[in-house]
């Protein structure tokens, strides 16, 4: 069930292109003919999903890819997610639960109070560059096509987390 969707529920088939559906369908802008963006928003998903991933693990019997740390994900892993998410998000064990996209709202509000930007009502494109400066300032990694991601970067910046599953 998606947050925010009167309770409606996703219903398909399991086949093939299962992932990239219930990327879209949670609003994850998948449909784009990019390869990197795709895989930048496979890593905002994987980011904003990440506990919810390793939770479910503990009651399947999945493996979910090697991933290499860096954020700029290659070709390969990318495909080896979106084959693992293939296999989640068709298995009856794994509780369906996941976390949709970010919004940007809260976040233009702190970037207008720091300076960043004049007015927390700007466009996307403002808004946008507003997070690579404040990514840039921070010394965080840049993603290049996807908004999902810069602003899932920009929040685990301002929470000041290196790891997003960490209490501290």
């Amino acid at each position: 069930r998606r947050p925010g969707s009167q309770g409606r529920w996703l219903v398909t088939a399991a086949c093939c292109g299962l992932a990239l559906r219930v990327l879209a369908w949670l609003g994850y802008c998948v449909s784009e003919v990019s390869v990197a963006h795709l895989q930048e928003e496979v890593e905002a998903f994987w980011r904003r999903n990440r506990k919810c991933l390793r939770q479910n693990l503990k009651r399947t019997h999945l493996t979910p890819p090697i991933c290499t740390g860096q954020a700029e994900a290659d070709v390969a892993q990318a495909d080896a997610r979106l084959a693992f998410l293939h296999e989640v998000f068709a298995d009856n064990k794994v509780s369906q639960q996941w976390r949709p996209p970010s919004e940007d709202r809260d976040l233009c509000l702190w970037l207008a109070r720091n300076g960043f930007l004049s007015d927390a009502e700007v466009s996307e494109e403002q808004a946008s560059s507003a997070m690579q400066a404040l990514l840039r300032s921070r010394g965080s990694w840049l993603p290049k096509h996807s908004y999902t991601l810069l602003v899932c970067l920009a929040q685990e910046v301002l929470q000041r987390r290196k790891d997003p599953l960490s209490r501290a």
